[in-house]
């Protein structure tokens, strides 16, 4: 009589050693009646690392998004401004950053969103912040005095156009940590803002 406790060995060990098993040489897969027949199992090695194969996650990985930027354009005294893609919300500061009046230290900063504009007196105007419309534009009236300046209206002349630094902020500016976007005239001038490339 065949002694059972050698058959319950026998249909044991195939599964110890599966259990055992590096990862060099995989798991043996037995097939179904072979522990009973007395004969050795036929078998295939399945590796391990083709059990569950690493999904490719490059074909999913979006675009990084594109850097907002601005285009400004004056029509006599009005300024036109849009944002590139569509930013709505954002804000914008706008200043003086190159021209005549850095000799004489009177560039008009106070709509930077920024650090504004301190005058001789000591007097600190702004900083001013605007925000982009559901289109991701805004339009202002130039040429308003200093103490005019508003929502509306921006003490910035077309015949400065050239010397206008322009920046993006996602909220009131002036915090290194504060994530914000320039370009114009001079964005080295904000050095903790991410410089828009050229269009």
């Amino acid at each position: 009589m065949r002694d059972p406790r050698r058959a319950i060995r026998s249909a044991l060990r195939p599964f110890t050693a599966c259990l055992l098993a590096t990862s060099a040489s995989g798991c043996m897969i037995v097939e179904k009646g072979a522990l009973d027949s007395g004969a050795p199992p036929a078998s295939v090695v399945l590796p391990e690392d083709s059990a569950q194969p690493t999904p490719d996650t490059a074909a999913t990985e979006e675009p990084a998004p594109t850097a907002p930027r601005l285009e400004l354009r004056w029509t006599d005294e009005r300024l036109e401004i849009a944002s590139t893609p569509p930013s709505p919300g954002l804000l914008v500061g706008l200043a003086e950053t190159r021209g005549p009046c850095l000799a004489v230290g009177a560039c008009w900063t106070g709509e930077d969103c920024a650090e504004g504009f301190t005058d001789a007196t000591g007097h600190l105007w702004g900083p001013i912040c605007r925000p982009l419309d559901a289109a991701g534009a805004l339009v202002l009236q130039g040429g308003a005095a200093i103490s005019a300046v508003d929502a509306d209206h921006t003490a910035l002349r077309p015949e400065t156009a050239g010397n206008i630094t322009w920046s993006l902020w996602t909220e009131r500016g002036g915090s290194p940590t504060t994530p914000c976007w320039a370009g114009g005239a001079d964005p080295a001038s904000l050095p903790d803002c991410v410089e828009a490339a050229a269009p």
